[in-house]
């Protein structure tokens, strides 16, 4: 349920550190970091579009362009993503695909370097996933594998808005950084949680479930990092 609140898109590399890193990142998990890096809008132009499409009308549009405004003082960066396919699943009672994915989500950068030491970077990015409900089914039920009878097909929403501040100066021996980030997260979750085609099923203790869930979550961080050159 929580995993598609990262879109990945206009990706410029990525590194996979096992362990815990609080050497590197401050924070400390055992499971390690994933660090996912974007490329920073600079005095050259580049731009991308792309677009593919697939089985279950899996469709994605994804576009970007960055390039400077003032050279080498301003610049700015705009990308975006569109995604959708069908579900895998037939609900027999509503007669629908439950599982579909739609995704839409974009960024914007503003890069100003006023000096040769001093780089701040302003980035504003927002995502939306409409997803259908939730599918669980025993795999040993009668029947087809993709099949299932819910009264209802359910849905799973999320949204989000990230906004954050970098500041980088560099010194001839010290090199200092400031992230400053606010983000906003918010989920929407309605599923027929008896996973039944009745109401009331048989056997099931309660006059059938239907659960829903609207957790909001608004959260500030504040990063410094000090490193010797």
């Amino acid at each position: 349920l929580f995993t598609r609140g990262v879109p990945l898109f206009d990706i410029y590399s990525g590194e996979f550190y096992r362990g815990p890193q609080p050497t590197l990142f401050g924070a400390n998990r055992p499971g390690g970091v994933l660090n996912l890096m974007t490329r920073l809008p600079g005095n050259e132009w580049h731009g991308r579009a792309g677009v593919s499409y697939g089985n279950y009308n899996a469709l994605s549009v994804e576009a970007g362009i960055d390039g400077p405004v003032v050279e080498d003082k301003l610049a700015v960066g705009v990308r975006g993503l569109f995604s959708q396919r069908d579900g895998y699943f037939e609900n027999l009672v509503t007669g629908n695909d439950p599982d579909g994915h739609e995704t839409l989500a974009g960024r914007v950068q503003v890069r100003w370097t006023p000096t040769e030491r001093l780089d701040l970077t302003f980035s504003a990015a927002a995502d939306r996933f409409h997803d259908g409900g939730v599918i669980v089914r025993p795999i040993d039920a009668p029947g087809d594998l993709f099949d299932v009878k819910y009264d209802q097909d359910g849905h799973n929403h999320q949204e989000s808005q990230t906004y954050a501040l970098r500041g980088a100066w560099t010194g001839e021996h010290v090199k200092a950084v400031s992230i400053t980030s606010w983000r906003r997260w918010e989920q929407d979750v309605l599923g027929d949680f008896d996973f039944a085609e009745f109401f009331s099923p048989n056997n099931f203790p309660l006059n059938g479930l239907a659960g829903f869930a609207t957790p909001r979550v608004k959260q500030w961080s504040q990063e410094v990092r000090l490193e010797s050159l």
